[in-house]
Protein backbone atom coordinates (compact mmCIF):
# COMPACT_ATOMS: atom_id res chain seq x y z
CA UNK A 1 0.00 0.00 0.00
CA UNK A 2 1.39 3.47 -0.98
CA UNK A 3 1.98 5.99 2.06
CA UNK A 4 1.41 8.45 0.35
CA UNK A 5 -1.94 7.88 -1.36
CA UNK A 6 -3.96 10.99 -1.15
CA UNK A 7 -1.12 12.77 -0.37
CA UNK A 8 -1.47 15.10 -3.49
CA UNK A 9 -4.05 16.87 -2.61
CA UNK A 10 -3.05 17.18 1.32
CA UNK A 11 0.44 18.79 -0.03
CA UNK A 12 -1.53 21.34 -2.65
CA UNK A 13 -3.51 22.41 0.68
CA UNK A 14 0.05 22.76 2.69
CA UNK A 15 1.58 24.58 0.18
CA UNK A 16 -0.92 27.13 -0.04
CA UNK A 17 -0.69 27.81 4.06
CA UNK A 18 2.58 27.68 4.22
CA UNK A 19 2.33 30.37 1.48
CA UNK A 20 -0.28 32.29 3.96
CA UNK A 21 1.97 31.91 6.76
CA UNK A 22 5.42 32.93 5.71
CA UNK A 23 3.03 36.16 4.16
CA UNK A 24 2.41 36.89 8.17
CA UNK A 25 4.99 35.76 10.30
CA UNK A 26 7.63 34.29 7.92
CA UNK A 27 8.89 31.11 6.97
CA UNK A 28 10.68 30.16 10.68
CA UNK A 29 6.87 30.06 11.36
CA UNK A 30 5.74 27.76 9.21
CA UNK A 31 8.56 25.48 9.69
CA UNK A 32 7.71 25.97 12.97
CA UNK A 33 3.75 24.46 12.30
CA UNK A 34 4.98 21.96 9.85
CA UNK A 35 7.65 19.97 12.07
CA UNK A 36 5.08 20.53 15.62
CA UNK A 37 2.47 18.50 13.18
CA UNK A 38 4.42 15.44 12.53
CA UNK A 39 5.86 12.61 14.61
CA UNK A 40 8.34 9.92 14.46
CA UNK A 41 7.47 6.13 15.10
CA UNK A 42 9.84 3.44 15.48
CA UNK A 43 8.10 0.33 14.30
CA UNK A 44 8.93 -2.65 13.18
CA UNK A 45 8.57 -4.43 9.82
CA UNK A 46 5.37 -6.09 10.83
CA UNK A 47 2.75 -7.98 8.30
CA UNK A 48 0.64 -5.12 9.79
CA UNK A 49 2.73 -2.23 8.56
CA UNK A 50 0.46 -1.36 5.08
CA UNK A 51 -2.90 -1.76 7.66
CA UNK A 52 -0.98 0.94 9.89
CA UNK A 53 -0.35 3.03 7.16
CA UNK A 54 -4.17 3.31 5.98
CA UNK A 55 -4.64 4.38 9.62
CA UNK A 56 -2.03 7.19 9.55
CA UNK A 57 -2.77 8.52 6.45
CA UNK A 58 -6.17 9.18 7.25
CA UNK A 59 -4.33 10.85 10.57
CA UNK A 60 -2.58 12.75 8.55
CA UNK A 61 -5.72 13.86 6.52
CA UNK A 62 -8.13 14.20 9.17
CA UNK A 63 -6.01 15.56 11.83
CA UNK A 64 -2.80 17.43 9.67
CA UNK A 65 -0.36 15.40 11.85
CA UNK A 66 1.99 13.64 9.65
CA UNK A 67 3.83 10.32 10.39
CA UNK A 68 7.18 9.70 9.88
CA UNK A 69 8.24 5.70 9.71
CA UNK A 70 11.63 4.72 11.53
CA UNK A 71 12.02 0.48 11.02
CA UNK A 72 14.04 -1.28 13.16
CA UNK A 73 14.76 -5.10 13.09
CA UNK A 74 11.76 -7.63 14.83
CA UNK A 75 13.52 -10.36 17.42
CA UNK A 76 15.91 -9.55 19.80
CA UNK A 77 17.95 -7.21 18.04
CA UNK A 78 15.16 -5.17 18.03
CA UNK A 79 14.68 -5.70 21.65
CA UNK A 80 17.98 -4.26 22.02
CA UNK A 81 17.73 -1.22 19.30
CA UNK A 82 14.60 -0.16 22.22
CA UNK A 83 16.74 -0.91 24.88
CA UNK A 84 19.78 1.49 23.51
CA UNK A 85 17.63 3.93 22.34
CA UNK A 86 15.50 4.49 25.61
CA UNK A 87 18.84 4.76 27.65
CA UNK A 88 20.56 7.33 25.13
CA UNK A 89 17.19 9.01 24.64
CA UNK A 90 16.86 8.90 21.51
CA UNK A 91 13.77 7.26 21.15
CA UNK A 92 11.53 7.82 18.09
CA UNK A 93 8.07 10.39 19.38
CA UNK A 94 6.08 6.88 19.72
CA UNK A 95 7.09 3.51 19.59
CA UNK A 96 5.86 0.75 18.24
CA UNK A 97 6.33 -2.74 20.49
CA UNK A 98 4.83 -5.65 22.41
CA UNK A 99 2.68 -5.83 24.92
CA UNK A 100 3.11 -8.00 28.06
CA UNK A 101 6.45 -9.09 29.32
CA UNK A 102 8.55 -7.61 26.92
CA UNK A 103 7.27 -4.34 27.70
CA UNK A 104 8.45 -4.47 31.11
CA UNK A 105 11.65 -5.18 30.64
CA UNK A 106 11.62 -1.39 29.18
CA UNK A 107 10.83 0.27 32.39
CA UNK A 108 6.99 1.37 31.15
CA UNK A 109 7.23 3.97 33.94
CA UNK A 110 10.10 6.09 33.56
CA UNK A 111 9.55 5.83 29.76
CA UNK A 112 6.18 6.23 28.30
CA UNK A 113 3.54 8.60 29.29
CA UNK A 114 0.42 7.19 31.25
CA UNK A 115 -2.52 6.97 29.15
CA UNK A 116 -5.07 5.76 31.62
CA UNK A 117 -7.32 8.91 31.89
CA UNK A 118 -7.25 9.43 27.94
CA UNK A 119 -11.23 8.89 27.22
CA UNK A 120 -10.86 6.42 24.79
CA UNK A 121 -9.50 3.88 27.09
CA UNK A 122 -13.31 2.82 28.05
CA UNK A 123 -13.63 1.63 24.47
CA UNK A 124 -10.05 -0.88 24.93
CA UNK A 125 -10.57 -4.22 26.10
CA UNK A 126 -9.51 -4.97 30.28
CA UNK A 127 -7.51 -7.73 29.06
CA UNK A 128 -5.61 -5.95 26.99
CA UNK A 129 -5.06 -3.39 29.33
CA UNK A 130 -3.84 -5.33 32.01
CA UNK A 131 -0.74 -6.40 29.35
CA UNK A 132 0.11 -2.80 28.64
CA UNK A 133 -0.08 -1.61 32.64
CA UNK A 134 1.81 -1.86 36.24
CA UNK A 135 0.73 -2.05 39.64
CA UNK A 136 0.80 1.41 39.82
CA UNK A 137 -2.57 2.00 37.41
CA UNK A 138 -0.89 3.43 34.74
CA UNK A 139 -1.83 2.25 31.13
CA UNK A 140 1.09 2.89 28.87
CA UNK A 141 0.05 1.46 25.54
CA UNK A 142 -3.24 1.43 22.85
CA UNK A 143 -3.54 -1.40 21.07
CA UNK A 144 -2.08 -1.11 17.10
CA UNK A 145 -2.74 -4.47 15.91
CA UNK A 146 -5.47 -6.83 16.11
CA UNK A 147 -4.96 -10.12 18.87
CA UNK A 148 -3.14 -13.23 17.10
CA UNK A 149 -3.31 -17.16 18.02
CA UNK A 150 -0.20 -19.16 17.91
CA UNK A 151 -1.29 -22.24 15.72
CA UNK A 152 -0.05 -24.45 13.54
CA UNK A 153 -1.21 -23.34 9.48
CA UNK A 154 -1.07 -26.50 7.53
CA UNK A 155 -1.36 -26.89 3.39
CA UNK A 156 -5.14 -28.30 2.95
CA UNK A 157 -4.10 -29.71 -0.21
CA UNK A 158 -1.31 -31.73 0.84
CA UNK A 159 -3.04 -33.20 3.55
CA UNK A 160 -5.90 -34.23 1.07
CA UNK A 161 -3.22 -35.76 -1.10
CA UNK A 162 -1.71 -37.61 1.78
CA UNK A 163 -5.16 -38.71 3.18
CA UNK A 164 -4.46 -36.62 6.21
CA UNK A 165 -6.91 -35.77 9.14
CA UNK A 166 -6.17 -32.36 11.75
CA UNK A 167 -4.93 -34.20 15.10
CA UNK A 168 -6.17 -33.76 17.93
CA UNK A 169 -3.01 -34.80 20.13
CA UNK A 170 0.41 -34.27 19.78
CA UNK A 171 1.05 -37.69 18.89
CA UNK A 172 -1.29 -37.60 16.72
CA UNK A 173 0.95 -34.94 14.42
CA UNK A 174 3.95 -36.73 15.13
CA UNK A 175 2.31 -39.53 12.72
CA UNK A 176 0.84 -36.92 10.49
CA UNK A 177 4.19 -35.56 10.13
CA UNK A 178 6.28 -38.76 9.51
CA UNK A 179 3.92 -39.66 6.66
CA UNK A 180 4.57 -36.38 5.11
CA UNK A 181 8.09 -36.87 5.89
CA UNK A 182 8.55 -40.16 3.92
CA UNK A 183 6.56 -38.12 1.39
CA UNK A 184 9.55 -36.27 0.51
CA UNK A 185 8.16 -32.71 1.48
CA UNK A 186 9.35 -30.42 4.67
CA UNK A 187 6.88 -31.49 7.68
CA UNK A 188 7.06 -28.45 9.76
CA UNK A 189 9.00 -25.16 8.53
CA UNK A 190 11.71 -23.63 10.46
CA UNK A 191 11.97 -19.98 9.81
CA UNK A 192 14.87 -19.47 12.64
CA UNK A 193 17.11 -16.92 10.39
CA UNK A 194 14.78 -14.56 12.36
CA UNK A 195 15.11 -15.71 15.94
CA UNK A 196 11.75 -15.28 17.09
CA UNK A 197 9.88 -17.69 14.92
CA UNK A 198 11.45 -20.40 17.10
CA UNK A 199 9.74 -19.67 19.38
CA UNK A 200 6.32 -20.91 18.17
CA UNK A 201 6.08 -24.31 19.41
CA UNK A 202 7.02 -23.72 22.86
CA UNK A 203 4.71 -20.04 23.67
CA UNK A 204 1.85 -21.90 21.31
CA UNK A 205 1.76 -24.43 23.76
CA UNK A 206 0.66 -22.31 26.80
CA UNK A 207 -2.84 -23.22 26.81
CA UNK A 208 -1.87 -26.73 26.91
CA UNK A 209 0.01 -25.99 29.80
CA UNK A 210 -2.53 -24.28 31.32
CA UNK A 211 -5.17 -26.81 30.37
CA UNK A 212 -2.89 -28.75 32.92
CA UNK A 213 -1.88 -26.51 35.40
CA UNK A 214 -4.26 -23.02 35.45
CA UNK A 215 -2.03 -21.55 38.54
CA UNK A 216 1.60 -21.87 36.50
CA UNK A 217 1.83 -18.40 35.60
CA UNK A 218 1.63 -16.88 39.15
CA UNK A 219 3.49 -19.59 40.43
CA UNK A 220 5.84 -18.96 38.09
CA UNK A 221 5.99 -15.03 38.67
CA UNK A 222 6.15 -15.57 42.50
CA UNK A 223 9.30 -17.93 41.86
CA UNK A 224 7.19 -20.67 43.27
CA UNK A 225 7.60 -22.96 39.99
CA UNK A 226 10.30 -23.31 37.39
CA UNK A 227 9.73 -24.60 34.12
CA UNK A 228 12.26 -27.30 34.50
CA UNK A 229 10.19 -28.92 37.10
CA UNK A 230 6.84 -28.42 35.87
CA UNK A 231 5.82 -31.70 33.71
CA UNK A 232 3.47 -29.18 31.68
CA UNK A 233 5.99 -26.65 30.85
CA UNK A 234 8.88 -28.82 30.42
CA UNK A 235 6.69 -30.61 28.01
CA UNK A 236 6.52 -27.48 25.77
CA UNK A 237 10.06 -27.97 25.18
CA UNK A 238 10.11 -31.50 24.78
CA UNK A 239 8.01 -31.09 21.44
CA UNK A 240 10.22 -28.55 20.30
CA UNK A 241 13.00 -30.80 20.81
CA UNK A 242 11.20 -34.62 19.51
CA UNK A 243 10.59 -32.23 15.99
CA UNK A 244 14.05 -31.46 15.49
CA UNK A 245 15.58 -35.29 16.48
CA UNK A 246 12.92 -37.23 14.21
CA UNK A 247 14.07 -34.73 11.60
CA UNK A 248 11.10 -33.48 10.35
CA UNK A 249 12.33 -29.58 9.84
CA UNK A 250 13.84 -28.59 6.42
CA UNK A 251 17.94 -28.99 6.89
CA UNK A 252 18.80 -25.39 6.26
CA UNK A 253 16.26 -23.83 9.19
CA UNK A 254 18.15 -21.81 10.95
CA UNK A 255 19.08 -20.11 7.55
CA UNK A 256 15.66 -19.78 6.49
CA UNK A 257 13.74 -16.24 7.09
CA UNK A 258 10.19 -15.49 7.39
CA UNK A 259 9.18 -14.84 4.08
CA UNK A 260 10.83 -18.47 2.66
CA UNK A 261 8.92 -20.17 5.28
CA UNK A 262 5.52 -18.47 4.49
CA UNK A 263 6.15 -19.20 0.46
CA UNK A 264 7.32 -22.99 1.72
CA UNK A 265 3.79 -23.26 3.47
CA UNK A 266 1.92 -21.74 0.80
CA UNK A 267 3.84 -23.73 -2.37
CA UNK A 268 3.03 -26.69 -0.19
CA UNK A 269 6.50 -27.75 -0.21
CA UNK A 270 6.35 -27.35 3.44
CA UNK A 271 3.44 -28.82 5.08
CA UNK A 272 3.45 -27.40 8.46
CA UNK A 273 4.44 -23.79 9.68
CA UNK A 274 3.98 -23.50 13.78
CA UNK A 275 3.25 -19.65 13.43
CA UNK A 276 1.41 -16.24 14.32
CA UNK A 277 -2.09 -15.28 13.22
CA UNK A 278 -0.19 -12.27 11.79
CA UNK A 279 1.12 -14.34 8.67
CA UNK A 280 -2.21 -14.75 6.88
CA UNK A 281 -1.65 -10.90 5.74
CA UNK A 282 1.89 -12.00 4.37
CA UNK A 283 -0.36 -15.15 2.67
CA UNK A 284 -2.76 -12.93 0.99
CA UNK A 285 -0.36 -10.20 -0.16
CA UNK A 286 2.44 -12.25 -1.69
CA UNK A 287 0.48 -15.15 -2.46
CA UNK A 288 -3.30 -14.44 -2.71
CA UNK A 289 -4.52 -17.43 -4.65
CA UNK A 290 -2.99 -19.82 -2.75
CA UNK A 291 -4.31 -18.35 0.60
CA UNK A 292 -7.38 -20.88 0.43
CA UNK A 293 -5.31 -23.49 0.41
CA UNK A 294 -4.24 -22.87 4.00
CA UNK A 295 -5.91 -23.98 7.19
CA UNK A 296 -4.92 -23.74 11.00
CA UNK A 297 -5.62 -26.23 14.18
CA UNK A 298 -4.68 -25.30 17.52
CA UNK A 299 -1.48 -26.80 18.64
CA UNK A 300 -2.36 -29.84 20.24
CA UNK A 301 -1.30 -31.27 23.85
CA UNK A 302 -1.82 -35.29 25.14
CA UNK A 303 -5.42 -35.17 25.30
CA UNK A 304 -7.56 -35.29 22.57
CA UNK A 305 -10.49 -33.73 24.79
CA UNK A 306 -8.46 -30.40 25.61
CA UNK A 307 -7.48 -28.14 22.47
CA UNK A 308 -7.61 -24.71 22.17
CA UNK A 309 -5.47 -21.70 20.96
CA UNK A 310 -2.97 -19.81 22.98
CA UNK A 311 -3.71 -16.19 22.30
CA UNK A 312 -1.40 -13.14 22.55
CA UNK A 313 -2.63 -9.46 22.84
CA UNK A 314 -2.05 -7.16 20.10
CA UNK A 315 1.00 -5.16 19.80
CA UNK A 316 1.28 -1.79 21.37
CA UNK A 317 1.90 2.21 20.45
CA UNK A 318 3.98 3.77 23.28
CA UNK A 319 3.93 7.28 23.39
CA UNK A 320 7.86 8.58 24.44
CA UNK A 321 7.45 10.78 28.02
CA UNK A 322 10.58 12.20 27.73
CA UNK A 323 10.21 13.50 23.73
CA UNK A 324 9.10 16.52 22.42
CA UNK A 325 6.04 16.02 20.96
CA UNK A 326 4.67 14.47 23.76
CA UNK A 327 0.99 16.54 22.99
CA UNK A 328 0.96 15.81 19.59
CA UNK A 329 1.86 12.25 20.17
CA UNK A 330 -1.48 11.79 22.73
CA UNK A 331 -3.61 14.04 19.57
CA UNK A 332 -1.97 10.81 17.26
CA UNK A 333 -2.80 8.22 19.66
Amino acid sequence: MNKFKKFLSLFCVTVLLVGLLAGCGGANSSSASEEEDTVTVLISNDSSRNAIEAVTDYIEEEHGIKTVFETRPGGTEGDNIMKTRLATGDMADIAFYNSGSLLQALNPAQNFVDLSKEPYMDKVLDTFKETVSDDSGAIYGIPATSVMVGAWFYNKKVYEELGLEIPKTWDDLMANNEKIKAAGKTAVIGSYKETWTSQLIVLGDNYNVLAEDPTFPEEYTANKAKLATTPGALRSFEKLQEVYDKGYMNDDFLATTYDTGTKMLAEGTGVHYPMLSQVLPLLETNYPDQLNDIGVFPQPGDSPDKNGFTAWMPHAFYLNKNGEKVETAKKWA
